[in-house]
């Protein structure tokens, strides 16, 4: 499957693909104090996540560690509301994440290219235990939702078959190859896409009309 069929002109407002495609900066954690936040910017607004990565090793890796969290904790955080039961669980999972991978000096757990697909399988890892393949129940309360449009959202996604779920949630919050999201869900890269697809027929058939 193309990831061109991801962007086909669309007849009505999926807001579930929305919401995926969205990450602003997450709030609410504090800033580092190792690197002034000008320098902060300066210096590390720049680098690659790969760069990051290798400079949570030195000196710098608290603040190292907070940009690769602004970059991509929103994205973590997304993924977490598809799967886990409440708002505080999904505020465990992001903090675990982050903590885990400073703990591994900015080691991922997988072999992939994608830095955000990697920290996104470090949390589905810890998200998988509680998958069972079938749809989920309301995340209450409102599972960290900013808006009534990201609720609406997260309702949707949730409908969705737990397989069908992570697919399309690992493929659109990472920009990732069909191939690195079966590495992460230990899958044939086929089945990964019939996934993806399958999750895609199912947001299309639930769009919202459009306005007239």
């Amino acid at each position: 499957m193309s990831g061109g069929s991801l962007r086909r002109p669309r007849r009505g407002r999926s807001t579930g693909r929305s919401f995926l495609r969205s990450c602003p900066p997450p709030a609410g954690a504090g800033e580092p104090t190792d690197l002034p936040a000008a320098d902060r910017a300066r210096v590390l607004g720049g680098l690659s996540d790969d760069a990051l990565l290798a400079a949570m090793g030195g000196a710098g890796s608290k603040a190292a560690l907070w940009e690769l969290f602004q970059r991509h904790g929103a994205a973590v955080h997304r993924l977490g509301c598809l799967f886990v039961s409440s708002s505080e669980e999904v505020d465990r999972l992001v903090e675990n994440v982050f903590v885990t991978l400073a703990r591994r000096s900015g080691q991922l757990e997988d072999d992939v290219e994608n830095v955000r697909l990697g920290l996104l399988a470090m949390a589905w890892r810890r998200i998988r235990p509680n998958t069972d393949g079938v749809p989920c129940s309301p995340l209450a309360p409102a599972g960290g939702a900013r808006s009534p449009t990201d609720a609406a959202a997260i309702a949707r996604l949730r409908g969705l078959a737990s397989g069908d779920r992570g697919a399309l949630a690992l493929t659109v919050l990472a920009a990732a190859s069909l191939t690195d999201v079966a590495i992460v869900l230990e899958a044939d890269r086929r089945a990964v896409g019939a996934r993806l697809c399958a999750g895609l027929r199912t947001l299309d058939a639930r769009r919202e009309p459009a306005a007239p």
